[in-house]
């Protein structure tokens, strides 16, 4: 007759000192050493369930954004983005230019600027109004997404308070006002801009894909397609985040090819929609525009 035994290894602890915590069973058969349970990882539970803390710290931002949105107090591109936006709710199949009296588009008449426009004229909004409000949403999906791909990427729970945090405050003491710095200084007055809404969906598409590697499924798949097609159109910097990843994830399954292949079916999805998309034409202004983005971002 065999016997298996189940001992628990009791470690010396010095007087005074707290007790560890419980370690699981080290089981022997016939002289085999079981290897113990690990650790478990947080990213099996549900990614996008936020500590206290991290709540806390976002409701510290939307607090200092509502001040914001209080004063009225707008600068920059914001009256540009305005602007579109109510050239939108009064034609948003064939919106004219709303800066210039020509027959020409505009290049922030995005998916964003679109549905900003949309629900605000089905809301009775003015196009301010509907910023703002489209603001605040963003800025909710923004954490959603930071806490779901900072806790699929590290396994940690605690990994979205201190990357949200740093975000905000780790910027030194003269941090650059541009829409894509999301310092505590900027993000109150840019947070109705399309980058913050962009990296939103940059972050949430990523979410989509790390779920998808571990268990699959069809919607997640959709999710990081849709994503991907989205945040080209909507800003191409954040789309360059989100294929970077992609790209990066691929080289490391290599030689399996099934990260490859989605990576390539969402590059192929983002190029075909923002080839399709009727109200500015993607690539010619890319290729006509793109020196003056370069010079209006040299300092960077």
């Amino acid at each position: 007759t065999r016997y298996i035994s189940v001992s628990r290894r009791v470690p010396t602890i010095p007087r005074g000192s707290p007790p560890p915590r419980d370690r699981p069973a080290v089981v022997t058969a016939g002289g085999a050493r079981l290897p113990e349970a690990p650790e478990p990882d947080a990213s099996a539970a549900s990614p996008f369930r936020p500590e206290p803390r991290f709540l806390a710290l976002a409701l510290l931002v939307l607090v200092a954004a509502a001040l914001q949105v209080r004063s009225g107090y707008w600068l920059g591109d914001f009256w540009e983005h305005a602007a579109v936006v109510h050239e939108l709710m009064g034609s948003p199949l064939a919106p004219g230019n709303p800066i210039l009296d020509l027959p020409a588009p505009h290049a922030f008449s995005s998916p964003y600027a679109l549905g900003v426009a949309l629900v605000g004229r089905l809301a009775g909004l003015g196009p301010v109004a509907a910023l703002a409000a489209a603001g605040f949403v963003g800025f909710v999906l923004l954490l959603a997404g930071l806490q779901a791909a900072a806790v699929l990427l590290t396994g940690q729970r605690g990994a979205p308070f201190w990357t949200l945090l740093f975000t905000l405050f780790l910027w030194g003491p003269s941090a650059w006002e541009y829409s894509g710095f999301f310092h505590l200084g900027s993000l109150v007055l840019v947070f109705p801009y399309p980058p913050p809404f962009g990296t939103a969906v940059d972050l949430l598409a990523l979410a989509a894909f790390l779920l998808w590697r571990r268990s699959g499924g069809a919607g997640r798949l959709a999710a990081l397609l849709a994503g991907s097609a989205l945040v080209l159109v909507v800003h191409p910097a954040s789309a360059l985040l989100l294929f970077g990843f992609l790209g990066a994830f691929s080289l490391q399954a290599l030689p399996r090819a099934r990260e490859t292949a989605v990576t390539g079916a969402a590059l192929a999805a983002a190029l075909a929609f923002a080839a399709a998309w009727p109200l500015f034409p993607f690539f010619a202004l890319f290729r006509s525009e793109i020196g003056l983005f370069d010079a209006g971002n040299r300092a960077m």
